[in-house]
């Protein structure tokens, strides 16, 4: 899966960001069908691009600020995910509630 996100330039108050993007990725695969559990493989911010960057401009003050924080770092995550417990009991959908016991033992 890949996720792309975009914040475009906005400006409040006396500050303006400008643009923001950021692209992450996962990959999900099943070991030995789904007998050993899955593992997961995530890369955050690909292109390590996520930049705050904006400033303030107020001329009749006399105040220009030009301002650049990088403050992502690119990760990767490894998750394996199992689970352990008998496999064969009866899920809680398959299992007959004590009010449809009773409805059976009447009719």
């Amino acid at each position: 899966m890949i996720y792309f996100r975009f914040l475009a330039n906005f400006t409040k108050s006396t500050l303006t960001l400008r643009k923001l993007q950021k692209i992450d990725g996962s990959f999900l695969a099943k070991l030995i069908f789904n007998k050993w559990g899955t593992v997961k493989i995530a890369l955050n911010d690909m292109f390590d691009s996520v930049e705050f960057n904006g400033g303030t401009n107020l001329p009749e003050q006399n105040i220009k600020t030009d301002n650049l924080f990088d403050f992502s770092n690119r990760t990767i995550q490894f998750t394996y995910t199992r689970n352990f417990g008998n496999s064969k009991l009866k899920s809680a959908r398959d299992r007959n509630t004590v009010a449809e016991d009773e409805r059976q033992r009447v009719n």
